[in-house]
């Protein structure tokens, strides 16, 4: 049995890019987070200290995309997948996807993307 712990679509306003007005104004990111644990997990009779409780990986993803900038969104994600392994040692995989619908790219797109994996 495989158990992942997932969040999708977490809508943050935060002020990673390369451009100055990027870091300057901010935009919307929306974060996807995976969380795998072991094989042979087992919650124990509905108590949340035997899972990774959601909410508090909610703000961890929260936290690490409002505390400081970044440049590349590739660096956001390696960063949160760090910070996730650090706070929930039950996590033995974790992949987060990064979109950022405002890109500033010349053309049309629904967004940009980028996806990082990280295990322990």
């Amino acid at each position: 049995m495989t158990t992942e712990i997932k969040l999708v679509n977490i809508a943050v306003h935060a002020r990673h890019g390369v451009r100055a007005e990027e870091r300057f104004l901010g935009q919307r990111f929306f974060v996807d987070i995976s969380c795998r644990l072991p094989e042979d997990h087992r919650a124990n009779d509905e108590d949340l200290s035997t899972t990774v409780d959601y909410a508090a990986l909610f703000k961890v993803v929260q936290g690490v995309c409002s505390e400081r900038t970044f440049r590349l969104i590739e660096s956001l994600g390696v960063e949160i997948c760090d910070r996730v392994l650090e706070r929930f040692p039950l996590v033995v995989d974790v992949a987060v996807e990064i979109r950022k619908p405002a890109a500033p790219i010349e053309g049309v797109l629904d967004h940009a993307a980028v996806a990082v994996r990280k295990q322990r």
